[in-house]
């Protein structure tokens, strides 16, 4: 058995039935994912960076 820091414990069945239970939310998320389709958008070669401007004070940048 576990015990949790509130004193609370966890046996080994409640611990396995939790862990097949997060597998399975994983997997039901990845078949989701796989069915998702994001709007079309720019192509990403085209992007161009844009500068990071940096504060300037008196003349210096810091």
């Amino acid at each position: 058995m576990l015990y949790l820091s509130l004193g609370v414990s966890l046996s080994p069945e409640i611990a396995a039935l939790s862990m097949s239970g997060s597998s399975v939310i994983v997997a039901v998320n990845v078949l989701l994912l796989k069915r998702l389709r994001l709007p079309a958008g720019e192509d990403p070669q085209d992007l161009t960076p844009t500068p990071v401007l940096e504060e300037v004070s008196g003349g210096r940048a810091r």
